[in-house]
């Protein structure tokens, strides 16, 4: 391959006012060396008057005015870092990483680069780990909201998660008590109850009836009451809190507790599913086929209060045996009496066949007989000594006849 003879200076120019200049030899992959650029003036270009004045000062030819300006030697131009990784990786997961990284969707910790084998279940557990705290929060959001325009506060949480824990209903008055202690204002209050206040505190820190009155006496001389007041509230506040947490955490372990029985049954279900059997009870591939369906199959409704809930057969079995009581009474009977059941069903049953073959057995003699019996004219006649008529059957009887 040759390189093309450059003869007219328009074939240099490359606009902008600059020419690139390049050897005569070739270098890798056929392209002629640049070692640098021209800038120039322009000597056909719009002037001003004094530049104009000044150009006819110095010379005749426009040319001769051309003036090389600079020569900036060039620099091949390196892909980014960002480039290069782009150009070097061919998979394709990379760039919708990328992409989701840009649109926001998943994040990367400080210092965290994208793996170049990066596969979608790396995409799909920074997904999860970006909207996770995202999606807690509208749901806390609107949980929050619901509850305020039901009127329940932030207050009232620790009260009703100690309901559901099953706290007597006692201990829930003496603990809605402290809560409105730790919250009132001392502006609000009469002189007369903070002294109660204090004193419902002093009783609570396991003082006497004589060393409550005496501590009283005490700071009321010393204009203490208001000091004392704010210590009071804040014994209350620290009792609520513990109570609060102690409730959470006792919801937190039943919550825990609830989730492993439902784990374990999940597997017995799978168990019975697979080895087709329960307590000795065998089932058919039809029958575990439709026991699936009435354990997962949420095809029908059943009314908890004002509202109907979807639930599946075995969900709606369990209801009833739960809340109603004839019905539950009547799956005990069927449990409890199911094996004396059975052998009654099995006597009757073996009557019922005895009864059917010794009918069919005696139908079986009447007919037999009816075959086998001799008519009178096929009896053989023959005398005996005394000259009475005997009678042979075929069968070997005798019939006799007197007179």
């Amino acid at each position: 391959m040759t390189k093309e003879e450059t003869k007219l200076i328009e074939d240099l120019y490359e606009g902008d006012g600059g020419f690139t200049i390049r050897d005569n030899s070739w270098g890798e992959g056929d392209e002629p060396q640049v070692f640098g650029r021209v800038d120039w003036t322009d000597p056909f270009a719009e002037t001003s008057d004094e530049d104009a004045e000044d150009t006819d000062e110095n010379s005749e030819d426009p040319l001769a005015s051309s003036v090389v300006t600079s020569v900036e030697p060039y620099e091949k131009e390196e892909p980014s870092e960002e480039t290069a990784e782009e150009v070097t990786t061919e998979n394709p997961v990379f760039f919708l990483t990328k992409q989701a990284i840009a649109d926001g969707l998943i994040e990367l910790e400080e210092g965290e680069a994208i793996p170049e084998d990066v596969d979608l279940g790396f995409v799909y557990n920074k997904y999860v780990e970006s909207i996770r705290p995202k999606a807690e929060q509208a749901i806390y959001q609107e949980v929050n909201q619901k509850l305020q325009s039901a009127g329940i506060k932030d207050e009232h949480l620790p009260l009703l998660q100690a309901i559901e824990n099953g706290v007597p209903v006692d201990d829930l008055y003496v603990v809605s008590r402290y809560q409105k202690y730790a919250n009132v204002s001392p502006d609000d209050l009469e002189s007369d109850k903070k002294i109660d206040i204090i004193k419902e505190w002093y009783a609570e820190r396991g003082l006497t009836d004589k060393e409550i009155k005496r501590q009283l006496e005490a700071i009321d001389i010393n204009d203490e009451v208001d000091s004392e007041l704010q210590e009071a509230q804040q014994f209350f506040a620290q009792t609520v809190q513990g109570f609060a947490e102690q409730q959470r955490q006792i919801a937190i372990q039943e919550q825990k507790a609830a989730e492993e029985l439902q784990k374990k049954n999940l597997q017995i279900v799978n168990q019975v599913i697979e080895t087709k059997e329960v307590l000795g009870d065998k089932f058919t591939d039809t029958q575990v086929k439709e026991l699936k369906n009435y354990i997962f199959q949420r095809d029908r409704y059943i009314n908890v209060g004002d509202q109907q809930v979807p639930a599946s057969a075995y969900e709606e079995f369990i209801y009833r045996i739960n809340n109603d009581l004839a019905y539950a009474l009547r799956a005990f009977k069927r449990d409890t009496f199911r094996e004396k059941d059975l052998e009654v069903m099995k006597e009757v049953a073996a009557e019922e066949a005895n009864k059917d073959f010794i009918s069919a057995y005696k139908k079986v003699q009447n007919k037999s007989s009816s075959k086998t019996s001799l008519k009178r004219d096929d009896s053989v006649d023959a005398k005996d000594q005394y000259g009475r008529t005997i009678r042979k059957t075929s069968t070997g009887g005798t019939i006799m006849e007197f007179g």
